[in-house]
């Protein structure tokens, strides 16, 4: 019923567009008439527009001009952050590591080094310097125990004197047994090696702190 329809609307549509004729000829209109009348009761559906025709691929050419597109925007985007690394990125970086190598000068410059070595010391104290080097404690530097030497000798050659821990906390802090440390490594039990309380200068009263001879 519905295909009936459709094609009833469709002849009434072309009926009333179609412009004003002369009578056409008696077999021509009978014509005509048989072929609305097929039309009208045929079984198989109306002709449809064609479809439009479709898209034509394009040439191989034309993908290829995308994959130039695409890299030659890479190597755009590479030139600029090579350039601009070339700006930002100071000279001396990771010349002897992740860091600017020009930042070790400027900190000697501006900041004077607070440690200078036993070789300082020995200037000013021949006879420690000579126990030490007789003694187990040769290899630990003077600023261990002493503190730095610029605490000790200012910038305009001023001498003021160390403030040295004499307690036996400074000596524990090498030489109380922890198992951690290697077996030969001098360390003792503080509680058994000490006849009398663990306290005070409790260390120094028998060893001399520059060749203790342990």
């Amino acid at each position: 019923m519905t295909h009936f329809l459709v094609r009833l609307v469709a002849l009434l549509r072309s009926a009333l567009t179609r412009e004003t004729l002369p009578p056409p000829p008696v077999e021509a209109e009978r014509e005509r008439r048989r072929g609305l009348l097929a039309l009208l009761f045929a079984r198989e559906p109306l002709p449809r527009d064609p479809a439009p025709p479709a898209r034509q691929r394009g040439a191989p050419m034309e993908h290829a001009r995308h994959v130039v597109r695409v890299v030659l925007l890479v190597m755009v985007v590479l030139a600029v952050a090579f350039l601009a690394r070339g700006f930002l990125v100071p000279r001396s970086y990771g010349m002897y590591g992740p860091y600017r190598y020009d930042n070790v000068r400027e900190q000697m410059n501006v900041r004077r080094p607070a440690h200078a070595g036993p070789a300082a010391c020995e200037q000013c104290h021949p006879d420690e310097a000579t126990a030490r080097k007789a003694g187990v404690h040769r290899n630990v530097s003077c600023e261990v125990c002493h503190g730095p030497f610029a605490a000790h000798v200012k910038e305009d050659g001023s001498v003021v004197t160390p403030t040295v821990d004499r307690s036996y906390t400074l000596c524990a802090r090498c030489h109380r047994k922890v198992d951690g440390r290697p077996a030969g490594f001098p360390q003792v039990v503080l509680e058994e090696h000490v006849s009398g309380p663990v306290e005070g200068k409790v260390c120094l009263g028998c060893h001399n702190p520059h060749s203790p001879k342990l």
